[in-house]
């Protein structure tokens, strides 16, 4: 039993004294390890800086009117539910669906994207794209969309759209109409980017 006690003891002296050693080591370094874990601030998109948030930062965004949040998950998912007024663009047809939602992400709006969560770089790969394309006021809320609709900030789900018309028909009638708001003068119905209503407009 001596013997045993004696082991575990020299055991805790050693641990003590290359824990002392480290910390000593870590203090001295030109490069010291935090002891708390602060995650990043930004991660570089092409040579850009894009801004890692979270769901408060993201939620603050929210109430100016310059702001666009991106959905950059998968198709189904946004479908269900996602950020209220949201676009979605995935990474995996990013090129082609651009196309019909380029007039809904003004040059200088404040871009937040968005996807699962920490693990997720489906929005950062939606971001390298954008700034290809000449978009710089980016930013990722990397806690994804659970945190935020966990959070109790506003999200648009299916059930709470009109079942008179398919959600993807929906969408492809809000981009059409606002490429022809965007591109030339017409009396008649539009929907609300915020909203998603259709509204009488004179343009």
């Amino acid at each position: 039993m001596r013997a045993i006690v004696t082991v575990v003891v020299r055991a805790l002296v050693l641990a003590s004294a290359w824990g002392a050693i480290g910390v000593g080591l870590n203090f001295i370094s030109a490069k010291p390890v935090p002891w708390i874990y602060e995650p990043p601030k930004f991660v570089e998109c092409e040579g850009t800086k894009v801004q890692l948030i979270d769901e408060k930062q993201a939620g603050e965004f929210m109430e100016s009117a310059d702001t666009v949040f991106v959905d950059s998950r998968k198709q189904e998912d946004y479908a269900k539910s996602h950020v209220k007024g949201s676009i979605f663009l995935g990474p995996d047809d990013v090129q082609e669906r651009f196309v019909s939602v380029e007039p809904l992400l003004p040059q200088d709006s404040r871009i937040v994207l968005y996807c699962y969560g920490p693990e997720c770089d489906m929005a950062e790969q939606v971001a390298v794209f954008l700034v290809q394309m000449g978009y710089r006021n980016l930013a990722i809320m990397s806690a994804g969309f659970a945190a935020w609709e966990k959070a109790g900030y506003p999200v648009e789900r299916a059930t709470d759209r009109t079942e008179s018309l398919d959600f993807w028909e929906q969408e492809e009638e809000r981009q059409v109409c606002c490429e022809i708001v965007h591109m030339s003068p017409f009396r008649g119905h539009f929907w609300s980017f915020r909203s998603g209503v259709r509204v009488e407009a004179v343009v």
